[in-house]
């Protein structure tokens, strides 16, 4: 990654920290009719909305057999009757346009529904300091838990892949440790503790007491599930504070969780097993704020990134979620030649 040589700044650093949701476009997912039929489909959004569609963009959904059909967005609403791979919805006489299967008005409303509980777990755990997310310079010390869910198998990654992935620190490296001490110019270094501890070269996890399938919205197909995101962030924290309680006698008792002394750990990142799920609200990405207290060395675990394993394949999803997390401010800049703007995070 070069300097910022190259690029003009064209709006100075916004010291406000903004929520970053993860979004995703035409990301592809496994998807088989419940016939063994496989089909194309994809997931467009984040994590306050989002919705799977074909290759064409048309939406889709699942009924209470597992079939995915398409669903019917132009002229009212609902499940239409034709399946995913059956026949082409632009010549089927089905009302279905590409895009969103929900009006804009709906899509607010949905993504309000998000905040709102969002802003109500941070108030609950409110606490008296000015600025989250740890200094702008020295060592952030974050922990990293590996977590699969009941009946998985372990996961099969290297601990140096995702160390590696962490705190990789040659100049040509790629990783969140280079990230931050590119842009904080050598400032500020951000170094990852894996957890629970290997005993050999493979990643090591805690295993949770409860299936995926609990932390899924409840359906006819899955009745094990929740029925609305505050109940689905209410089981999440549960599971995340058993894998703290877990991986807790593991941590030195001289790791420093808090740099800038204000009585919270910078930040915690959870890696669960598997994908994010296309529909259920907790499983995908984010950063939030743990609900149960936990403490160690002295420092409270409060912030948290929520990151899966299958999500991974680089730095695109873990860096924004850190920077928002850490508070980095942004700094959008202009890319000569194109003109184009974008955001990143500079400190």
């Amino acid at each position: 990654m070069n300097r910022f040589a190259p690029l003009i700044i064209v709006i100075s650093v916004l010291l406000a920290p903004q929520v970053m949701a993860s979004p995703v476009n035409f990301k592809p997912i496994d998807a088989v009719q419940p016939d063994g039929s496989p089909v194309e489909l994809f997931v467009t959004g984040d994590e306050y909305y989002r919705y799977v569609h074909d290759a064409a963009g048309y939406p889709v959904g699942q009924d209470e057999d597992g079939w995915y059909l398409y669903i019917e967005n132009s002229d009212g609403r609902g499940l239409s009757e034709l399946p995913v791979g059956l026949g082409d919805p632009a010549i089927s006489g089905i009302h279905v346009v590409p895009g969103p299967p929900d009006r804009p008005a709906e899509i607010r409303e949905i993504v309000q529904g998000h905040l709102a509980v969002k802003a109500a777990i941070r108030e609950s755990a409110s606490v008296g300091v000015k600025r989250l997310g740890g200094p702008f310079r020295g060592t952030i010390n974050e922990v990293v838990i590996f977590v699969r869910f009941a009946g998985e198998a372990e996961f099969e990654d290297l601990s140096l892949t995702f160390d590696d992935m962490f705190n990789a620190s040659d100049p040509e490296d790629s990783s969140m440790s280079r990230y931050f001490s590119e842009v904080s110019y050598g400032r500020l270094d951000v170094r990852g503790h894996l957890y629970p501890g290997s005993s050999g070269e493979a990643v090591a996890s805690y295993q949770d007491s409860k299936p995926r399938r609990y932390f899924q919205i409840r359906s006819a197909r899955n009745p094990d599930g929740y029925t609305n995101q505050g109940e689905g962030y209410n089981r999440l924290s549960a599971m995340l504070n058993r894998a703290i309680e877990a991986i807790k006698p593991q941590i030195p008792s001289n790791l420093d969780l808090d740099l800038d002394n204000d009585g919270l750990a910078e930040n915690v990142v959870f890696i669960l097993s598997g994908d994010a799920d296309e529909w259920a609200d907790v499983l995908w990405p984010h950063s939030s704020i743990l609900m149960y207290e936990n403490s160690i060395n002295g420092a409270r675990l409060f912030q948290y990134n929520l990151q899966f394993r299958d999500w991974l394949k680089g730095l695109s999803a873990c860096l924004p979620m850190n920077s928002s997390t850490l508070s980095a401010p942004r700094i959008f800049i202009t890319i000569p030649m194109t003109g184009s703007t974008r955001q990143v995070r500079g400190i």
